[in-house]
This record gives C-alpha cells, sequence and structure tokens, in this order.
C-alpha cells in the first residue's frame, strides 16, 4: 500500500534576490518498473533515464525554457511537492558507462558499492547546472531534474507528483537582437522547443529585408562555375541560390584564421541576409574545418579528443566556441549547442567527385525512380556480448511512434516495406546490405561497428561504382546512408562514408561521426541513437524536407539534454553532437515517399490594394504540411509563408498590390515535386474568369474519380468570376499538349452570363477518352481558354492517368539437387516475382519464356496470370531442363516476357552451366578471354601443374619489371574466387601479387609448393590479376611464378577489356548510361570506328567511320553488359555500357 507524504524539497542555487524569476510547474504519473539485469530501473513518461555511471539510475525531465528577449538564466531551484512512496523495496540499476561502437572488450560493471550502502537520500542535488543557449536569438535555458528520491541501503523510492522550476534571470551579457529571425521555420522550431511556447510573443524582431536569399555555397575560386547547375535546380525548387569563392571570404573578412573568417562571413550573412543553409563546396584542403574538444568518462577512463572534426562549428553562430583564446575549441561553457542554420560539406578533391556529386544531387530530385521510396534498410549487428547490446533494438525505434526512454519521436510508417538484417537472425552480412541497395532502397539506417576505412563490413576498397552498380539513379536509386559507427565519417581524412558519396553511384549522402560513435550497453537509449532517432523524428513529424536543416533540428531537440546529470561529466552526448556531419547537399530533399505534383488552390487573380492571400496545398485530399509557399514578382519577392496541420498559408505581402502584371507562385515541400504557376494582378474594373474548381467523372470507367488507361471521362468545372466587374456570352476551350495520349469528343463549353465574384457551374463541360496504352503516371497537360470577346484568360493543369506499370523484380531458381548449382541433365525450378507498380490494375497477363540456347528446353513456356492489382504482386514458377550435352562453364540466357494488354515488362536472365574451371588443360589461353602486361606475358608450361598437365607461368623478366596476366568477369551473384599457386622467388623481394579492382589483396614470395587461395566475392563486375612484381636487384629459385586451378563463383560472365589502354587514351561520352538501347557518343571530330561486344567477347556490332555526336540503336539486343571500343590511327579507350529495357 502506498503512503502519502506530505513534505516537499526546496533546492535553492545561490538565490539572487535582484533577479526576476519565471516559473515552470510539471506534474508526473505513476512511475513504471522495468527489469535489466537483475536489477529494478523506473521510468516515467517524457523522462530519460541518466546517472554518472555506477550510479543508480533514475528518470530526469529536461527543463526547456524560452527566457524573455534581453535575458540569461542565472540560477535554477526546484520545489519538489506531493511526494509518493512506491510500494517494496528496489535495487535500481547502476547505469554503465556509454561506449564507443568500436570498443568489443568488456571493462567490468560499473557499481559504486558505497553508494549502494548509502542511508542516505540519493540523490543529493535533483537537479543539474542551468544553462543560457542561443537559437537564432531566442533565449532558451536548459537543465534537467529527478523528481524520484532513493534510499540505496533500504531500498525505499520516493517519487513527486508536482514539481515547480523556478528560473532566476538577470540581463543577459550580449545583446543577440542581431541573430532573431522572422523565418516561419524558426519560429516552428522555437515554438517546438520550449516548454512554455507563449513566451515567443515577448520577442520584437525587426523585420529582415524579403531580398536576401536562403542557401549559401562556399568553394574555391576555381569550382565556382561547376555549380550554375546547383544554382538552376535550386532556384527551381524556390532556394535563393549563392556561391562564394572562399578567397574572396580570405581577402574581405576579419578573423583569426581562415575558419575564423568563413564563419563570420557566414554570421553576416545570417545577419544581413536571413540566409537558411550552407554548403562547404570541398574537402577540407579546399574548406577547413575546426577541431572540437570533449572529453568522455567511459568505463572508468577518460577519452579525450582536441581535433574532432565539426562543421557544427559553421552552423552554431553565438559565442566564438574559444571565448578564452586557449585554442581549445568547444570546452563547456564556450560551446553553442542550437545551431541556427543547416550545414553539410561536398567532400570533393577534383572536378570529377564534384561532377559525381552533382550529378547524384539532381539526377536523385529530379528524375527519380518510382516504386523504391517505400523500401527502407535497417542493418543492424551485435554491438556488445555481456550485456547483450544489439543494433536492431536501436533501429526499430526509428520505426513507428515512440516514447521509449523519456521522448517522443515520430518515425518511419510501421506500413513501409522493411528489409531488416539483422545480426540476431543471422541475415546480417555486408553482401546482403550491398544487395539489398542495388534492388533499389531510399534510406539506409546502420548500427553496428566500424573505423575511417570500414563500415557495415566493408572495407573503402569495396565502395565501388561496380559494387553498387544497381544503385546508378536509372535502374534504382541514389540513396542516403546514416549510420552510428565509429570514425567512418572522418572526412579529415580520406574515410569511407566519403568514398561513398564521391563515387558516380551509391550515397547522394552520408550521415556519420567523424569520430566515435557512443552507445548504452543494455539500453535501447545512446548517444548516436539519439540523434539519429530525432532526425527521422525532424522528417516525419515536423515534415522537414532539407537534409541539412533536417539535422538541425535534431541537434537542437537533442541539446537540453547534453548537460543533463550523467552527461556533464561523461560527455559522450556531447561527442555525438560535435562530431555528426553530413558529407553530401546540405539542401537535397529526401524522397520519404513516392513523388507526386502537389495540389496547390489558390485565388488566380490579385486585386489593387490586396494585402495577402490565401493558399492551401494537399495531394490527393490530404492536407501538407510545413509547404514553403514563396510569391514573387520577376526576382523580388512579396512574401512567403508555410502551410500548418490543414495544408493552408497565409502570404502577407511587403507591401499591397500596386500594379497590373503576373506575379509567380513557388510551392514545395516533402515529397512533392515543386510547383510553379502564375497569377494575374488585375484592375478593381475588370472581370476575370477562371476555372476555379475541376472534377474528374469517370462513371463510364471504374468511378474512383481518377483518370485510368482506357476509360472516357467527363471534366465539371466551376468556373468563378474573381473581378468586381460580371461579364456574358463567354466561350471555353479544351486543349491538350499531349494529345497523342486522349481522343477529345467535346472540347467546347459556353456560358451566358457570370456576375461579379459570382460562381457558374458546367457539369459536363469537356470529355475525352484516354488510350489504353498510356504510361503511368503520365500527366495531361490540359489547358482551358476563356474568352468574352474582350477579356482573354487561361488555366494551364495537369491531371494525372493510372495506368498498369508490371516490373519482374526477380527470377531465383531451385536446382534438381540442391546445390545451389545449374549442372547439366538437370531440370530447374525458376521462380519468377514481379510487381504493378502502376495506379491501376492490370488485365490478365501472359509470361511467356524464350531462349536460344537448343540445349535449354523450357518445358511450360507461356502461362497465364490474373489481373495484378495495382500496388499487387505476383509469383510464378518454370520448368526448365537443361540438357545432358550442355557443358560446364557455358554462358546461358533466358528471356522472360509479361504482357498485359498493351502493357508489357523483360527480364533478361543469364547465368553459367556449373562453375567456370580454367585449369588451362586446352595448352594455351584460349578457354577464357585472358589479358596480359607489362614486360612480359605469361606462358602455359607442363611442367608440375597442380591439376592436369598445364598451368600458368609469369613471363620470363628481369630485374625491376613485372608480368600480369589479367580476367574480368562479372559475377551474378555472391560467391568464391579460388586458385592454387605455387612461387619459387627471392623472399621478400619477388612477389606474386593479386588484384581485384586494382586494389592489393594478398602478396606471396620465397619457395612455397601449391597452396590454396580463396576469397568472397560479391555481386559485381571484377578485374582479377595476378603479377609476377621482381625487385630491382636480385634472383632466386626458378624466379617464377605459377598459378593453377582456378575457380570463378557460380554464374560469373566473363568479359573482354579487348584493347590496352594507353597513355593517350581517347575522350568521349557515352549517354544515357545504362540506357535502353538507345545511346549517344559524342566524339571529338574526326574520323574513328566503333566496336561492340557482349560480355564473351563476340563482336556484335562494327562501324568504321563515325564522329561527333553519333546516335546509336542497339534496342534489339538483350538486356546486359556491352563493351565499346572506339579507335583512330593513334588512339584507343573502351567504356562499358549497361542496356536495360
Amino acid at each position: 500500500m502506498k503512503k502519502r507524504l506530505f513534505l516537499f524539497l526546496i533546492l535553492t542555487c545561490c538565490f539572487a534576490m535582484s533577479a526576476q524569476t519565471i516559473n515552470k510547474t510539471y506534474h508526473f504519473d505513476e512511475p513504471k518498473i522495468n527489469k535489466i539485469r537483475g536489477y529494478d530501473q523506473i521510468e516515467l513518461d517524457g523522462c530519460m533515464i541518466s546517472a554518472e555511471a555506477g550510479n543508480p539510475s533514475l528518470p530526469y525531465q529536461s527543463v526547456s525554457i524560452l527566457l524573455p528577449q534581453g535575458f540569461e538564466a542565472q540560477n535554477i531551484r526546484v520545489e519538489l511537492s506531493d511526494f509518493v512512496e512506491m510500494e517494496g523495496s528496489y535495487n535500481l540499476y547502476p547505469y554503465q558507462s556509454a561506449r564507443p561502437y568500436s570498443q568489443k572488450t568488456y571493462e567490468g560493471f560499473l557499481k559504486n558499492e558505497e553508494l549502494y550502502s548509502s542511508k542516505q537520500v540519493y540523490p543529493s542535488e535533483c537537479n543539474g547546472i542551468i544553462t543560457t543557449n542561443y537559437m537564432n536569438g531566442y533565449a532558451f535555458a536548459f537543465s534537467a531534474f529527478t523528481p524520484v528520491q532513493y534510499i540505496p541501503a533500504s531500498g525505499k523510492v520516493f517519487y513527486a507528483t508536482t514539481a515547480t522550476v523556478s528560473i532566476d534571470m538577470t540581463a543577459a551579457k550580449t545583446d543577440k537582437s542581431a541573430m532573431l529571425s522572422n523565418n516561419y521555420l524558426v519560429r516552428e522550431r522555437v515554438i517546438a522547443m520550449a516548454q512554455n511556447p507563449e513566451m515567443i510573443d515577448s520577442y520584437s524582431i525587426n523585420d529582415k529585408s524579403l531580398n536576401g536569399y536562403e542557401l549559401l555555397v562556399i568553394t574555391p575560386e576555381e569550382y565556382v562555375e561547376d555549380f550554375d547547375s546547383y544554382i538552376d535546380l535550386y532556384t527551381y525548387k524556390g532556394l535563393r541560390t549563392r556561391v562564394v569563392s572562399v578567397e574572396s571570404i580570405y581577402d574581405t573578412t576579419e578573423g583569426i584564421d581562415n575558419q575564423d573568417k568563413i564563419r563570420n562571413f557566414i554570421i553576416n550573412e545570417y545577419q544581413n541576409n536571413d540566409i537558411m543553409m550552407v554548403l562547404l563546396g570541398g574537402d577540407v584542403a579546399l574548406i577547413p574545418y575546426r577541431g572540437f574538444y570533449c572529453d568522455v568518462l567511459s568505463g572508468g577512463s577518460h577519452q579525450t579528443d582536441y581535433n574532432i572534426p565539426a562543421d557544427l562549428y559553421y552552423a552554431a553562430l553565438d559565442g566564438t566556441w574559444d571565448d578564452n583564446g586557449n585554442g581549445i575549441w568547444g570546452e563547456i561553457g564556450e560551446d553553442d549547442l542550437l545551431p541556427e542554420i543547416g550545414i553539410a560539406r561536398f567532400p570533393f578533391n577534383n572536378k570529377e567527385q564534384l561532377n559525381n556529386m552533382m550529378n547524384k544531387t539532381i539526377m536523385y530530385q529530379q528524375v527519380p525512380v518510382r516504386g523504391e521510396f517505400r523500401n527502407v534498410i535497417l542493418a543492424g549487428e551485435s554491438l556488445y556480448d555481456y550485456p547483450r547490446t544489439l543494433g536492431s533494438d536501436y533501429l526499430e525505434l526509428l520505426v513507428g511512434n515512440h516514447d521509449d526512454n523519456g521522448y517522443s519521436t515520430v518515425g518511419i510508417p510501421e506500413d513501409y516495406n522493411f528489409t531488416r538484417l539483422y545480426h540476431e537472425d543471422g541475415n546480417w552480412s555486408p553482401a546482403l546490405l550491398a544487395d539489398a541497395i542495388n534492388s533499389g532502397t531510399g534510406y539506409v539506417h546502420h548500427a553496428g561497428h566500424a573505423n575511417a576505412d570500414y563500415v557495415a563490413g566493408w572495407n573503402g576498397m569495396s565502395i565501388t561504382d561496380s559494387y553498387f552498380s544497381g544503385s546508378n539513379g536509372i535502374d534504382h536509386n541514389f540513396t542516403f546512408f546514416h549510420t552510428h559507427g565509429c570514425d567512418c565519417g572522418d572526412f579529415a581524412s580520406n574515410c569511407i562514408l566519403e568514398k561513398m558519396v564521391t563515387i558516380s553511384n551509391f550515397a547522394v549522402a552520408t550521415i556519420g561521426n567523424s569520430r566515435y560513435g557512443w552507445f548504452n550497453e543494455g539500453q535501447t537509449e545512446g548517444p548516436a541513437c539519439h540523434l539519429q532517432r530525432e532526425m527521422t523524428d525532424a522528417f516525419w513529424n515536423d515534415r522537414i524536407p532539407y537534409l541539412g536543416m533536417a539535422m538541425t533540428d535534431a541537434k537542437c531537440q537533442t541539446a537540453p539534454w547534453v548537460n543533463a546529470p550523467g552527461q556533464w561529466e561523461e560527455g559522450a552526448l556531447r561527442w555525438n553532437f560535435y562530431d555528426l556531419n553530413i558529407m553530401g547537399d546540405v539542401a537535397v530533399s529526401p524522397w520519404h515517399d513516392e513523388p507526386f505534383n502537389a495540389t496547390v488552390s489558390y485565388t488566380p487573380a490579385l486585386l489593387q490594394g490586396d494585402e495577402s492571400m490565401n493558399i492551401n496545398v494537399s495531394n490527393k485530399g490530404i492536407p501538407l504540411k510545413n509547404y514553403r509557399c514563396l510569391l514573387y514578382h520577376y526576382d523580388t519577392m512579396l512574401g512567403y509563408a508555410i502551410t500548418d496541420e490543414n495544408g493552408n498559408a497565409t502570404i502577407e505581402f511587403a507591401e499591397p498590390i500596386n500594379f497590373v502584371d503576373q506575379v509567380r507562385l513557388n510551392v514545395n515541400g516533402m515529397n512533392s515535386f515543386p510547383v510553379e504557376t502564375t497569377i494575374e494582378c488585375i484592375s478593381d474594373d475588370s472581370p476575370f474568369v477562371y476555372p476555379d474548381v475541376i472534377t474528374v467523372v469517370d462513371n463510364n470507367g471504374n468511378g474512383n474519380g481518377e483518370i485510368d488507361y482506357g476509360e472516357t471521362v467527363t471534366l465539371k468545372i466551376d468556373y468563378r468570376n474573381f473581378g468586381r466587374e460580371a461579364t456574358s456570352d463567354i466561350d471555353t476551350y479544351l486543349s491538350c499538349c499531349n494529345a497523342g495520349y486522349i481522343i477529345v469528343s467535346d472540347n467546347e463549353a459556353h456560358i451566358d452570363h457570370i456576375d461579379a465574384l459570382g460562381v457558374v457551374t458546367i457539369n459536363d463541360a469537356f470529355e475525352f477518352t484516354v488510350v489504353d496504352d498510356i504510361p503511368d503516371g503520365t500527366v495531361l497537360n490540359l489547358g482551358i481558354t476563356i474568352s468574352d470577346g474582350t477579356g482573354y484568360w487561361h488555366k494551364s493543369f495537369g491531371l494525372e492517368v493510372n495506368a498498369p506499370d508490371l516490373e519482374i523484380t526477380s527470377v531465383s531458381y531451385n536446382d534438381e539437387n540442391g546445390d545451389g548449382i545449374i549442372e547439366a541433365g538437370e531440370t530447374v525450378i525458376f521462380t519468377i516475382d514481379g510487381i504493378n507498380n502502376g495506379g491501376s490494375d492490370s488485365g490478365s497477363a501472359v509470361l511467356k519464356t524464350s531462349t536460344e540456347n537448343e540445349l535449354i528446353h523450357v518445358i511450360n513456356n507461356e502461362i497465364e496470370l490474373n489481373a495484378i492489382e495495382a500496388g499487387g504482386s505476383f509469383s510464378t514458377d518454370i520448368e526448365i531442363y537443361f540438357d545432358e550435352l550442355i557443358t560446364d562453364g557455358s554462358f546461358y540466357n533466358i528471356n522472360f516476357n509479361l504482357t498485359a494488354g498493351n502493357y508489357d515488362c523483360h527480364y533478361n536472365y543469364q547465368g553459367t552451366i556449373s562453375y567456370i574451371l580454367e585449369s588451362f588443360e586446352t595448352g594455351d589461353f584460349s578457354y577464357l578471354n585472358w589479358e596480359f602486361a607489362y614486360d612480359n606475358d605469361w606462358t602455359i608450361t607442363d611442367e608440375d601443374a597442380y591439376d592436369g598437365s598445364y598451368c600458368a607461368r609469369s613471363g620470363d623478366i628481369d630485374d625491376n619489371e613485372m608480368s600480369s596476366m589479367i580476367i574480368y568477369f562479372d559475377a551474378k551473384q555472391d560467391g568464391e574466387l579460388s586458385f592454387y599457386f605455387k612461387t619459387s622467388t627471392e623472399e621478400g623481394k619477388d612477389f606474386l601479387v593479386l588484384y581485384v579492382n586494382d586494389e592489393l589483396i594478398n602478396r606471396w614470395s620465397g619457395e612455397n609448393d601449391w597452396q590454396p587461395f580463396n576469397m568472397s566475392i560479391p555481386v559485381g563486375t571484377y578485374k582479377v590479376e595476378w603479377r609476377y612484381d621482381k625487385s630491382p636487384t636480385g634472383s632466386y629459385g626458378d624466379d617464377r611464378v605459377m598459378v593453377d586451378a582456378i575457380r570463378l563463383p557460380i554464374n560469373s560472365l566473363i568479359m573482354t577489356n579487348n584493347v590496352e589502354l594507353t597513355d593517350n587514351e581517347l575522350t568521349f561520352d557515352i549517354y544515357p548510361n545504362p540506357n535502353n538501347g538507345k545511346f549517344n557518343i559524342e566524339l571529338p571530330e574526326g574520323n574513328f570506328s566503333l566496336k561492340v561486344f557482349d560480355i564473351t567477347g563476340r563482336l556484335i556490332k562494327n562501324d568504321d567511320d563515325i564522329g561527333g555526336i553519333c546516335q546509336i540503336d542497339m534496342s534489339a539486343l538483350n538486356n546486359g553488359l556491352y563493351i565499346i571500343q572506339i579507335m583512330d590511327s593513334e588512339r584507343c579507350s573502351i567504356r562499358k555500357i549497361i542496356i536495360n529495357k
């Protein structure tokens, strides 16, 4: 039975009689008791578990109080009252240190035995320190307190149901008014953070000019012009962008060093132009970083770093970060935990890397691959053995709504398609993760171990375009990679996250730690997880579209906990707060759902003297929150607003409308393409007739109120006169820019009269029929022209059409003996899986299977399928017999074609029979497409072969020479490369060296009899080279090396490089690539020859006279990889292309 205690505790910290005071009351319900490792843990709603390491864990309430303008916090007092004693006795869990993700050793269980035997009330002080922090000029008081009291010796627990926090204030030492922003997004963030949001009305803000800009790029002078397409992209997305050379900043801005000059320039642009985001255009050699200090008490010892790479320095703009001038940046009390702007870095070192990053940023946003953005990967490793700590426990907190660990977050919808690669489920592997990425995903979340050149089981050499060939922006989307791992985001070195964004495939941006990532053992709370939860919430709850601003919001929401008890001394949350950075574009908007064109309702005409306009933004009737609505007259911004929960926004103009002209409305936000339209500004004495509401009527179709393929529809139109003058005898006409998709049967309507500000409805204004082969998602670009004989009005609008969009997503097989290897004489069951990505159901479908190989027999080559629902999937089996006469290692090609009415899709499956085993028993190199390099070619020898009669032997070379044997192949599934080798060379000087994709894998020297070697080969394209490399002096033994019994992975397709590239390599461009078989080759002027080979080296196309821009049509070829060779009399070069129809 509970005993209610009528007592209270007042804790006082240096109360100043002259200070003004602000009060806040908190209320608490009955705690929950959870078990952890045999101990009790008390949890209160809205409170986070914390303590100093080894002390009893208690729930702490954060204090985040918005102070009146011009004040700062001086002291804090917490009055706890209305105590309740909890029934029973409790042994509270000793709080354990946060640990780096890279630390795998067990350092022992921390417990303060002296405190646990104490009869005194714990804690002796219920609250932490009070600090004042500024966000965009708004002052916040941060602290934390616990309403729970514990007597360790007896196990008694008491909790207060009421707590009153009093914060004594004094006049601020520094005037922050210049930092105040009237940006709507800032105001929303302040309201969301403040536990007393009404205080925001005490702030008086001088309106800043609307003619500032939002996005600043800082880059070296030589790269400024390379950002022209970037400026165009974000102008289209409603972000005014300015690119400034870092050299000009150094020349014109004061500062103690270059970092200080850059930051001072950013502060100036923020104060004068109200910038929202900054992109640092260049790696650290081009744009320097500021290294922060942090110290963490972990496992009884200190982890200290004085040089944590932290671009937060350029985003958190209050103070200097080194107020005492001792050269130690980011010390407690000199920090700024509330960044004003979004920050990110393009970590390029040359134009090729910049072009790769620019291409991914633009392609991802402008031409997304549909059907993948609800696919999310959660990759969780085992983090710690005792207590067992799993990455999956952290990642699951990103899914759905959670109030775990004292704070609430809204995460990824639970009905999304999750690929969960978890250690405890036995399906965690780097190869499976790469395969999931190559199959198309919207976002990758990873919790696991890492270092600067290692993450998610990959090392730096794994991060290649071939390894991530599927994530190329055409077959499947580029994506985002967020990890908790240590050091992998150390952009001061050539870290692995940097490689992900600077190659041409894979990541648009990466989010990770430049030093340690930290977790709390045995719990579901930890510094890295906390920040990731808040960043996910910024997307899904706050609907923040921009990557850099989402991180800013995450850090601001996390800031109140940084100095909480258990964090002030430990510092792990502060450490992660500092070292979490974005490599990629600050303004990129991740697609978190399938892209759409938002529906924008607005007044199509503004009258003289109008001071505002109302806007509603929605998608299929669902209101859209946090959409930016901007109104321009040419390049001058007239006003802007942000939509609320109901999709409504009101733009208040800086000045009343005083001109007759057109203005431009730009609307943009999460998951929508930008919407831009023109609005007429008219005089008071004119009519303005406009089709205000357009309704699709499809009673002769499926009646869903949408346009589907093959339907005949009518348009119901509400015509509104927005002018203050009536008009009569009005004719209206329908036009279509993409008329090949519809057949218009009625394109005229007439209105006798319409009153001033009146409405006339025509139920069947226009009628048309949609063709039955229109692509899904096609937007009919329609126009309605209206005229009364004197006035002329026009509305352009788009209506989206639904249709099937069929895709065969995968082909797998089960062979007869179950060993996973297709062999001669086997009947194999192929399983074909697919989906209808379209917005309409398909008709009944037929799947046809074919092959040109006479030794492969399709038993059921035509299968009928039922109609496939929109968004639905199908799966069916095909029996195929592989003749006994088919040879091991031979290549096969099977085509699958799915047809439903006028809609179809294709899938080309390629593989090999059994393994490809090169044992050189042909007595030459003719079995595979071998190539050779350097001073003397390898030869075939019949002396001392490992397997059979023959093996390969290095060429006869002299000191300081090399001899290489090279094979190219495309691994269609994960497998293994194995071979045997023998060396007779000078120990430690003359080596047989194995290279894979030009990366050194291993090397051997000395006297070695035949030995095996094997290595894993994930899916991808490979160049494997065996090189004998002799030192400048000395010889020993035979001075040769030998290789035999080379076995390639299952389903590896041999490729050809076919030419040896010279130093005078020919430069040319191929686009698009991948393609549907039709592509362009852009060459210099002159005469060139073209050869096209398939991956077996077979010549497909030969043209001896091409030059300039050539259009090539190879659409008759099957899907797959092909080799392009271009030559003239002096130069030769090759490229690889992918045909995917």
